[in-house]
């Protein structure tokens, strides 16, 4: 779903004549159970799939490194 709203929102962007560049920042503020003590990245090849071919530049971490609500992941 999330790629429809990209691809809709690149349309508004470029119909309007909008070119400024924007970042996109994704942040784990809690976690869906109270009992979950960590989280897992994964879905970062999946991402760069819908990213391919396109006017972008991407940094993002490795897969797979745990981490808590509000820690720093590095």
């Amino acid at each position: 779903m999330s790629d429809v709203y990209f691809q809709r929102t690149i349309q508004i962007l470029k119909a309007k004549g909008i070119t400024k560049r924007v970042k996109a920042e994704i942040r784990l503020k809690s976690f869906p159970q109270a009992d979950w003590s960590f989280g897992i990245l994964a879905g970062i090849e999946e991402a760069a799939v819908l990213l391919e071919g396109l006017p972008v530049d991407v940094w993002a971490m490795d897969e797979a490194p745990s981490s808590g609500p509000t820690s720093p992941c590095s």
